[in-house]
């Protein structure tokens, strides 16, 4: 594992979509829950576990943005709108489509995509900056031989701020 101190870019930002998120990212409430099915022996000391499949994982993460221009051109407020527009593609329609997601956190414990859960304020500091938590969930459809059908994930376009290529079709 790279730590944070040799690559601060890759802790600092979240890319969704092949999109950097705008500002300074801290993900919080992550985990990798096991699935158990826990039966206890009726009448007796002890019990039986077996495994039950794997819980969809989910996690917050607050962006802190500030208004002075990352690239000096393009404040991270100004960032935010397409940002959140891209975080929004997820949950369009009647279908969740997974947004590829990399952070080395997220990627470690074996999220590869996301979709939007909460989507919170702009909480503003009075110092000309603010943060936004938003809450995510993992996007894991079932599996081809589960159904027969593709996965739906998005990619960003080239040129473009989210939606575009995907594994199986929809819309983009």
């Amino acid at each position: 594992m790279i730590p944070p101190s040799q690559n601060p870019d890759g802790w600092n930002k979240m890319i969704v979509a092949a999109v950097p998120s705008p500002g300074t990212v801290v993900l919080s409430n992550l985990s990798r829950a096991i699935g158990w099915d826990v039966k206890n022996a009726d009448g007796q000391k002890g019990a039986s576990t077996s495994r039950k499949g794997q819980p969809v994982g989910k996690f917050d993460a607050t962006f802190y943005l500030t208004d002075d221009p990352a690239d000096g051109e393009v404040t991270d407020f100004e960032r935010w709108d397409g940002f959140e527009a891209l975080l929004f593609v997820s949950v369009e329609g009647a279908e969740a489509w997974g947004l590829e997601v990399v952070h080395p956190d997220l990627n470690r414990l074996g999220y590869t995509a996301i979709v939007l859960d909460k989507m919170g304020q702009v909480v503003h500091d009075k110092k000309g900056g603010g943060s936004v938590k938003v809450s995510f969930l993992e996007y894991r459809p079932p599996s081809d031989t589960d159904t027969g059908g593709p996965t739906q994930t998005k990619t960003a376009t080239p040129g473009g701020g989210g939606g575009g290529g995907s594994d199986g079709g929809g819309p983009g």
